[in-house]
């Protein structure tokens, strides 16, 4: 884990941050990208495991099926392998653009996966619930 006043020093580097002015929403940033590797721990959890995990449950009840289109491609041709699969490529690219997207704009990949895999997972538990 990279230390704050680390990041700091980057971050005016590359934004030219003049050190008189306020620096809240810097500061703001900064947490942020210093709380990055829970959100790839949420987006790991909800977008791969719980969503997974509650939608292959529920896709085996019948009368349930996959909103998805591209899930439901992947689950006709290419089974719950499939699925699994997408998913994992989804992470892949998410930690691809997260590597090389300067600090701290970065944190919008996990944090965008982990909103993603949150909403989905709600929606697949309210499904499940009715």
């Amino acid at each position: 884990m990279v230390p704050i006043a680390e990041l700091r020093a980057e971050f005016r580097s590359r934004m030219a941050v003049d050190p008189d002015t306020d620096n809240s929403w810097e500061q703001a940033l900064l947490s942020l990208d210093a709380a990055t590797h829970y959100f790839w721990a949420l987006a790991l959890i909800c977008y791969f495991v719980i969503d997974l995990a509650t939608t292959l449950h529920a896709l085996a009840i019948p009368g349930y099926s996959e909103a998805n289109p591209l899930a439901v491609y992947l689950l006709a041709h290419y089974g719950a392998a499939g699925v699994i699969i997408g998913k994992l490529t989804v992470l892949g690219l998410a930690y691809t653009g997260w590597r090389r997207t300067p600090r701290p704009v970065a944190v919008a990949f996990p944090l965008g996966i982990a909103t993603i895999g949150l909403l989905a997972t709600v929606n697949n538990f309210i499904i499940l619930l009715r």
